[in-house]
């Protein structure tokens, strides 16, 4: 038993630290509109924000910044990217945009 939870501390502990260390940042996954899509957020600098929406055959970049508990950014190329609000909840990514639901992304445990 001792073992098993050592293993499973092990295997939870380095998704638990880079939650702890930025929020938003990492891997999440989730569907808009019946398609499964992965947002992947990176950060070089603390609350700015750079990553990409991925589905298959699709590719949008994003761009953020913190503003206390919320990123606020934008996804999507210049000429129709669209403005979006994100805050974390537990595991979850809800990401916020005008006059739509709010689309939910999990974190993605590695």
């Amino acid at each position: 038993m001792k073992a098993v939870v050592v293993t499973v501390f092990c295997l939870l502990l380095p998704a638990a630290l880079q939650a702890a260390a930025d929020p938003f940042t990492g891997r999440f996954s989730g569907e808009i509109d019946g398609k499964n899509y992965e947002l992947r957020v990176y950060s070089d600098s603390p609350g700015n924000y750079d990553g990409e929406l991925l589905a298959p055959g699709e590719r949008l970049p994003m761009i953020g910044r913190r503003f206390g508990e919320h990123m606020v950014g934008q996804i999507g190329f210049p000429e129709d990217a669209f403005a979006f609000r994100a805050r974390v909840l537990g595991a979850i990514l809800l990401l916020e945009r005008q006059q739509a639901p709010p689309l939910k992304f999990f974190r993605v445990v590695e």
